[in-house]
């Protein structure tokens, strides 16, 4: 049986108060981005304006290649040939793709502007990537996200890899479960790439774009992608807001399927260290109604179950388990 120790809980940084009320009254903020500032290293008032200012800057020409990326685009542009761009939604996206396409029309260049359906990378016509920071990778694996967005990238690509970037595993979801999560995206099919900073992941998605031009390198044969596998018990918990692998892990190991755990009261969910009210009140709202025999007066302990359920994320999953006696942990 898994652990059962006491949740870890969230902790803040500590900052000073004094601090904070300095950079609110000279540079006008409100606390909490004052306190914001202050726990991000920015604790006096001339480092938290050059901040908030933001008037670094960098020499284009630094980076490597850029003489050729610009002759290349201008040659283009005189010749008033397509360009497409690509562009991103968070806001420095939108900004930065709408600078790009008037500035390439000024030029003369005929410019088409799509969006990326899926992932964060398009390194060739049929060839998607998704990039994680291990931050985020955590966050989605919590969330249940990740396997939306992986899913996504097979649907829109014929070929696809997920990039980690960062040096260590750790934070809000174990250790465990997140290198459980990785082994599961390599079983779909999809590769991952581990990356140590942004420039290691910039090589990455250099070399990836390389090999389009080897169209042996991308070859599926005649067959088509593979499909997701079926969504494991593990999984199908893991949609339900607030439950991560290893709440999930717990949650089977006391109950033993996810149609004993449908059955389970909130209360005997909250025995469950880590699953308090919010939690218990989330699996049983994800969860009610799900299974067409749970709705009879009584279950009988070892009465075969079938779950059909769309969870929060839109997974649609089916499975069967049975009901367990009370005194095992089950409900009836």
């Amino acid at each position: 049986m898994a652990s059962t120790g006491p949740a870890r809980a969230f902790q803040a940084d500590p900052y000073d108060y004094g601090e904070v009320r300095r950079l609110a009254a000279e540079l006008e903020l409100a606390e909490p981005v004052a306190v914001t500032l202050v726990r991000r290293g920015y604790r006096t008032v001339d480092a938290a304006r050059r901040f908030l200012e933001a008037r670094e800057s960098h020499e284009p020409s630094e980076f490597r290649g850029m003489e050729e990326v610009c002759e290349r685009i201008l040659s283009v542009a005189h010749a008033q040939g397509r360009i497409t761009v690509h562009g991103d939604y968070d806001v420095d996206g939108v900004t930065s793709t709408s600078i790009l396409v008037s500035t390439l029309r000024r030029l003369g260049a005929d410019v088409t502007l799509e969006s990326l359906v899926a992932g964060d990378y398009r390194v060739a016509p049929d060839a998607l990537v998704e990039r994680k920071t291990v931050a985020d990778l955590h966050r989605s694996v919590a969330t249940g996200r990740l396997w939306r967005q992986l899913e996504k990238i097979r649907a829109h690509s014929r070929r696809s890899w997920l990039i980690i970037e960062g040096t260590k595993l750790g934070g809000r979801v174990s250790e465990q479960g997140i290198r459980g999560a990785v082994l599961s995206v390599i079983e779909t099919g999809i590769p991952v790439l581990w990356s140590g900073s942004t420039r290691d992941s910039a090589l990455w998605l250099i070399r990836l774009a390389a090999r389009s031009d080897r169209p042996s390198s991308w070859s599926w044969g005649s067959r088509a992608p593979r499909r997701f596998a079926k969504p494991s018990p593990t999984r199908i918990l893991c949609e339900v807001q607030g439950i991560s692998p290893r709440l999930a892990t717990m949650l089977l190991d006391r109950f033993g399927s996810v149609a004993a755990i449908a059955c389970t009261s909130r209360e005997d969910l909250m025995t469950i260290p880590g699953i308090g009210e919010a939690r218990a009140a989330s699996l049983t709202k994800a969860l009610s109604g799900t299974f067409r025999e749970a709705k009879s007066a009584e279950v009988m302990p070892g009465r075969a179950l079938r779950l059909r359920m769309t969870t929060p994320g839109g997974v649609v999953a089916a499975c069967s388990g049975r009901a367990v006696p009370r005194h095992l942990g089950g409900s009836s």
